[in-house]
């Protein structure tokens, strides 16, 4: 089942996103940053929605952002983030939330669906988002600006 997300999953989507950030080396995860996060989008109007197993737990989430662009004479989809449960992949919870995503792109009449994908994520090394249709730019590339705090 996907649900909106809600201040009662604050807990496992924070836990997910520790168990994510701690494979990767250059992340550090802010446990009080992301639940304050968390808690701030349990109380807005959000895309993030999490998505459970047969025993109802909590096994994943997608945040999606609706964005207008002149450029492209449209709306976009923007995933900013879809994590599964690393003990809970190859169940369809990943292809299940991406299948939503492109309803509600579907719903909101958008034109495509962007994503970034780390090139070292396991699902970029099997080809998660390739075998489901999407195609990676070879004229684009990603640039961040860190601001200072």
């Amino acid at each position: 089942m996907i649900r909106k997300f809600t201040k009662k999953d604050i807990n496992c989507v924070s836990s997910l996103i520790e168990r994510y950030l701690g494979v990767l080396h250059d992340h550090e995860y802010d446990e009080e940053a992301t639940i304050k996060t968390l808690d701030y989008l349990s109380e807005t109007d959000n895309n993030l929605f999490v998505i459970l197993n047969d025993d109802d737990k909590v096994v994943g989430y997608i945040n999606f952002h609706i964005l207008n662009f002149p450029l492209i004479s449209g709306k976009e989809l923007y995933i900013s983030e879809l994590i599964i449960d690393e003990h809970e992949r190859n169940n369809n919870f990943g292809t299940r939330l991406i299948s939503f995503a492109i309803d509600k792109a579907n719903e909101s009449d958008c034109e495509r669906i962007m994503l970034n994908n780390s090139m070292e994520s396991i699902s970029y090394k099997k080809n998660f988002y390739k075998k489901l249709g999407f195609s990676q730019r070879d004229t684009m590339a990603n640039f961040i600006l860190k601001i200072s705090k």
